[in-house]
């Protein structure tokens, strides 16, 4: 999660001074904990699919407009076993992902949540999104036609089907 506001924190970052909430930390400890049992209770072997697409009119080189970025996206597919159910996707991709601008004072997913709810409605089950190295690629010249009235329009589904 991203914002521009002065917000607090869950954890103290090393070299930011930031205002812990406790009670946000201590549920979000619980929520660890519990997701770690649910996870552990329900391991099933699983198959891995890996596939690759290209992201494209979104984001690209922050510094000059059409220069080289990175643009690929890889999605690794869990897939059961013996069902051959889907399970759950992990999207790596390398942006900084910000859409919504400093007059943004909340607390938003912002370019990411974005792609991981059009993913998560498209294919129907869970996944999660990492960043990968962004260097110098980010929305810069690409956001203000991905927002409007602060809110972020709707993205063209990216990912292939599986």
């Amino acid at each position: 999660m991203y914002s521009y506001a002065f917000s607090t924190a869950y954890f103290k970052p090393f070299f930011e001074k930031t205002t812990v909430e406790t009670q946000l930390q201590e549920q979000l400890i619980t929520q660890f904990i519990e997701s770690i049992q649910k996870a552990i209770d329900s391991m099933v072997e699983v198959s891995l699919s890996i596939k690759h697409t290209v992201i494209d009119g979104i984001y690209g080189n922050r510094n000059i407009l059409n220069g080289q970025s990175d643009k690929n996206a890889y999605i690794l597919e869990f897939m059961n076993t013996h069902s051959k159910e889907l399970l759950f996707s992990l999207i790596s991709l390398a942006c900084h992902p910000t859409l919504l601008n400093q007059t943004n004072q909340k607390l938003s997913a912002d370019l990411l949540g974005q792609i991981r709810l059009r993913y998560q409605d498209t294919h129907k089950q869970p996944c999660m999104i990492v960043n990968g190295c962004c260097g110098d690629v980010s929305t810069r010249f690409y956001r203000e036609k991905a927002v409007k009235k602060n809110y972020i329009v709707s993205l063209i589904s990216f990912f292939p089907s599986s």
